[in-house]
């Protein structure tokens, strides 16, 4: 998509429990408004509260400049 664009790339060990946070864009036209409140809801049921997902967001965005496009945190727990 972008060829000039340059990445690090790391090796982690990941395990059962780990959580694994993407701040991402573009997941407002895959997923309906009814999808993403669904999916908080199930957050919500195994212990990740909306003030733990918006401090994770603030802590992450802090000093970046103002948000001007649509921001999703995608959370994946390994199971």
């Amino acid at each position: 998509m972008f060829p000039n664009s340059l990445f690090d790339e790391e090796v982690i060990q990941i395990n059962k429990g780990d959580r694994i946070f993407f701040f991402t864009d573009g997941l407002d036209i895959v997923f309906d408004e009814e999808k993403i409140i669904n999916e908080v809801t199930k957050l919500q049921n195994i212990g990740i509260t909306k003030e733990y997902l918006y401090n994770c967001f603030i802590d992450k965005t802090l000093g970046v400049n103002v948000l001007v496009d649509d921001s999703t945190l995608l959370i994946v727990e390994i199971l």
